[in-house]
């Protein structure tokens, strides 16, 4: 699922939805993305209502592009019900290519609807 790149204010490196009203069943990861140079990184999440008891942990990836290795990982809170969280770093100094994944307690019988993420990133 290729993701909409919008870049509307000239200090941003990247505004992506990577996910948009998904039901969420199994972990998952973004694909990569390039954010040159910015050192604030905002992860927005919201999930909508639960079926069955499941549990979400949405996390914000650096990865080193040469090799493909995660660099440092950056979690948000654990999210069992219908609410928002949101990953902030702000002074990022190592990479320049991010990664979100996603993991918990998921499957057919325990799984979230109208799940959206979005990553902005600036200098």
């Amino acid at each position: 699922m290729p993701a909409k790149i919008h870049v509307i204010d000239p200090s941003l490196t990247l505004d992506v939805m990577v996910l948009r009203n998904h039901s969420i069943k199994s972990a998952g990861q973004s694909s990569i993305y390039y954010i040159g140079a910015a050192k604030h990184v905002d992860v927005l999440i919201r999930v909508g209502s639960p079926t069955g008891t499941p549990s979400i942990t949405f996390h914000l990836q650096v990865i080193d592009i040469n090799s493909g290795q995660v660099i440092r990982t950056y979690d948000g809170s654990t999210l069992s019900a219908e609410g928002s969280d949101w990953i902030t770093v702000d002074g990022l100094t190592l990479g320049t290519h991010i990664r979100i994944t996603w993991d918990g307690t998921l499957d057919a019988s325990n799984y979230f609807d109208n799940v959206f993420c979005r990553v902005i990133a600036k200098r």
